[in-house]
């Protein structure tokens, strides 16, 4: 897929209407030139639901690239993603977040020049039950496990949340957020074995000591489920997902 339209490129260039019940395999999605990169979409405007992606999706030093949309404006759930990303702010399922995630799970790496996160680049509305066992790199910015920026005027929230990838950067870098200011994380997690950060008072780059934000290990986190992770929502099984939570909707193949 190499084409786009009005800064937008994927699968849609732009969606404004519902995509459900898709897979896609093996996708590569290269741009050199639009502003946000997504597999599935470019921008989404309205409802992304029930889908899954495997391949890789590149934009440029500047540019949103996701694992499912370059920017996500309202609404993805119930989605995963086993994806290589890079670009400028990048997420393995949204480089720029201003609507909801949620139960999303990714696996990969997403490498960005900016915010970078294993789920979100920049996340400026909901992330809410998910998991990310992405490796995340950042040349610069914020980088954090799930998110690498989570904050805006409007209320950036991560909730029942974790991530397990490795961590690195050369920015604000954080277990499981890089940056966030208003510390709008309820029941974040990260593993402090698998990641790289093993000070447990690095859950976000800044502030230190992010209240909702702890470090776990790994065989705390194959153990049982993290406080405030509803048994309704999320499972424990030795032989699924290397023994770590996974989400009932959609557990991982």
């Amino acid at each position: 897929i190499t084409n786009g339209h009005n800064g937008c490129e994927g699968l849609i260039a732009e969606n404004h209407g519902t995509v459900s019940n898709l897979r896609l395999r093996a996708v590569t999605v290269t741009s050199t030139k639009q502003k946000n990169v997504g597999a599935i979409a470019g921008c989404n405007y309205s409802q992304i639901s029930n889908v899954s992606v495997d391949g890789s999706v590149s934009g440029n030093a500047t540019a949103n690239v996701g694992g499912i949309a370059g920017a996500n404006l309202e609404n993805i759930y119930v989605a995963s993603a086993a994806i290589a990303v890079s670009g400028g702010q990048a997420g393995g399922i949204a480089g720029e977040n201003d609507g909801s995630v949620y139960q999303a799970y990714t696996t990969g790496s997403v490498t960005g020049q900016s915010n970078v996160g294993g789920l979100a680049g920049a996340n400026r509305s909901d992330l809410q039950e998910s998991y990310s066992t992405v490796a995340v790199n950042g040349n610069a910015g914020t980088v954090g496990g799930l998110a690498g920026f989570n904050g805006s005027a409007d209320g950036g929230r991560i909730i029942d949340c974790y991530s397990t990838g490795t961590v690195t950067g050369t920015g604000v870098v954080g277990g499981l957020v890089g940056y966030d200011p208003d510390e709008s994380v309820f029941n974040g997690y990260w593993d402090l074995d698998t990641s790289g950060i093993s000070d447990p008072n690095q859950g976000a780059g800044f502030p230190k000591d992010d209240a909702a934000i702890v470090g776990l290990t790994t065989a705390q986190l194959q153990s049982r489920l993290p406080s405030g992770f509803s048994k309704k929502v999320w499972h424990l099984d030795p032989n699924i997902n290397d023994g770590f939570p996974y989400l009932r909707a959609i557990p991982p193949h």
